[in-house]
C-alpha cells in the first residue's frame, strides 16, 4: 500500500513536470495560441499611407538634407526598422512619396489644338501644391546639389510633363494650327516657364485665366509664320 501511493505521488509530479514543460516550451508542430501569434510583414496600408505624406510634408518643410529617415519615422508614428524593411534608402522612399508627379499630366486630348494646351496647363496648374509648403521648391534646391537626383528627376517628373505638352504642340502642327518648323521644345518652354516661374521665383497669382492667355500669345506669335506672304507692289512694266 506504501509502494502504490509512493508510485502514484512519482506519476503525479512527472505529470506536473510535463504539462509546465509544454506550456513553457511548446513543440514546433504546435501552433501558438491566437494571442501569441507575431503580426505578419505585409505592408500596413494605413502605416505606408502615413511615411508617405509625412515624408512629403518634411521634404516641402526642410528639403531633400531635412527628410530625414527619423523624422519621417517620427512624424509618421512608426520606427526607422519598418521604413528600411520597405523603402532600402532614404532616396526610394522618395521616389515613391513623388510617385504621383512621376506621371504624365491627367489630360485626355479632344482634337482642339488650342483647347487641349490651355486645358493641359490648367492641370499643371491644378497639380502645384501649396506655394508655402511647395516640395518643388525644395526638390529645384537639391537637383544643383546632386547630379543623380537632377537626373532622376529629369527622366521620372520633368520629362514625362514636357512630352505631353510637347505631343499636343505636334499635333497643333500637324493639324496646320502651328508653322512646320516649330521649335517644340522652345514652345514648350514658352508654355511651362511662366506658370513655374510665377510658382517658384516671382509668387504671383496664377490667374484661372492665364493657362488661356499664354496659348493666345503663343499662336498669335507663329500665326503669321503659318499665312503665305502678302504679294508686293507690282512693278511698272
Amino acid at each position: 500500500m506504501h509502494l502504490a501511493f509512493r508510485y502514484a505521488t512519482v506519476a503525479y509530479r512527472l505529470r506536473q513536470a510535463h504539462t509546465r514543460a509544454v506550456k513553457n516550451h511548446p513543440v514546433a508542430d504546435s501552433p501558438p495560441a491566437p494571442d501569441a501569434r507575431r503580426p505578419g510583414r505585409p505592408r500596413n496600408a494605413e502605416t505606408h499611407a502615413a511615411i508617405l505624406r509625412a515624408a512629403l510634408s518634411l521634404l516641402g518643410e526642410a528639403g531633400v538634407a531635412g527628410m530625414t529617415v527619423e523624422a519621417v519615422a517620427e512624424r509618421a508614428g512608426t520606427s526607422k526598422a519598418t521604413i528600411y524593411r520597405w523603402w532600402d534608402s532614404k532616396e526610394a522612399l522618395l521616389l515613391e512619396a513623388l510617385d504621383p508627379v512621376q506621371h504624365a499630366l491627367p489630360f485626355t486630348p479632344t482634337g482642339d489644338p488650342r483647347g487641349d494646351l490651355v486645358g493641359i496647363l490648367e492641370a499643371l496648374v491644378r497639380s502645384l501644391p501649396p506655394r508655402a509648403c511647395s516640395p518643388i521648391a525644395r526638390l529645384v534646391g537639391a537637383m544643383a546639389d546632386s547630379d543623380d537626383l537632377a537626373r532622376t528627376l529629369r527622366t521620372r517628373v520633368i520629362g514625362p510633363r514636357r512630352a505631353g505638352v510637347a505631343r499636343l504642340l505636334r499635333a497643333a502642327v500637324d493639324a496646320g494650327a502651328l508653322p512646320a518648323d516649330l521649335d517644340l521644345d522652345l514652345a514648350t518652354d514658352q508654355l511651362v516657364g511662366p506658370v513655374l516661374y510665377r510658382h517658384l521665383v516671382s509668387g504671383d497669382p496664377i490667374g484661372a485665366d492665364v493657362p488661356a492667355r499664354l496659348v493666345r500669345d503663343l499662336f498669335a506669335a507663329h500665326s503669321a509664320s503659318t499665312e503665305p506672304p502678302a504679294p508686293g507692289p507690282q512693278e511698272p512694266a
